[in-house]
This record gives structure tokens, C-alpha cells and sequence, in this order.
């Protein structure tokens, strides 16, 4: 279980057991995480990389896993939802925008 300190630096609203989408690439570390969704559906998150990820590549993780393998995410923890994310970069800084209603 974790401590109380994990819990008070956790900036995520959703719990660490939280599920969050992403493919396999990311997590083999052959892709990073370019782009980011909070969806306004369930408020689920999504982490996309830059290339292009097949259906087939597609993963769902808890979200401290996202979090473990690139903590730069954390600074995204207060994104509203409906709302998504980029960098052009590994490292580079975050853009946030909110969604176009097509992409809702």
C-alpha cells in the first residue's frame, strides 16, 4: 500500500491505479510520449507517441506506469478534460490546447 507521502506528491486526481491508454511502443521505449488527452468521456487519459501506433499496438496501463516511465507527464496532471497536450520533442516543453470537438 502506498505511503501517505506518495499519496500527498501524487498531482494526478485520478488514482495511481487509474487506467490510462498508450500503445506498446512507449512502453518498450522504442516511441516517446509526444501527445497527451484528458478525455471528456470518463476524463480517462491518453499517452500517444510520435510515430504513427497501429489499433494492434494499442495498451492500457495504470497511470502511475505512465508516469514512471516519463515524469515530465506530471506537469500535465492539471490539464482539464477534454483538453490534450504536445511536445515536439523528448524534453521539450509541454503545449497545451484545448480539443477540437471533432477530436472529442
Amino acid at each position: 500500500m502506498p505511503s501517505r507521502q506518495s499519496d500527498r506528491t501524487w498531482p494526478f486526481s485520478e488514482p495511481p491505479s487509474a487506467e490510462a491508454s498508450t500503445c506498446w511502443r512507449i512502453l518498450r521505449g522504442e516511441e516517446w510520449i509526444h501527445y497527451v488527452a484528458h478525455d471528456e468521456k470518463g476524463g480517462g487519459w491518453q499517452f500517444r507517441p510520435h510515430g504513427f501506433a497501429p489499433e494492434s499496438e494499442d495498451a492500457v496501463v495504470a497511470l502511475r506506469e505512465i508516469v514512471a516511465l516519463d515524469p515530465s507527464v506530471r506537469v500535465l496532471a492539471d490539464l482539464p478534460v477534454g483538453w490534450c497536450a504536445w511536445r515536439d520533442r523528448k524534453g521539450a516543453p509541454w503545449v497545451r490546447a484545448e480539443r477540437s470537438p471533432d477530436e472529442r
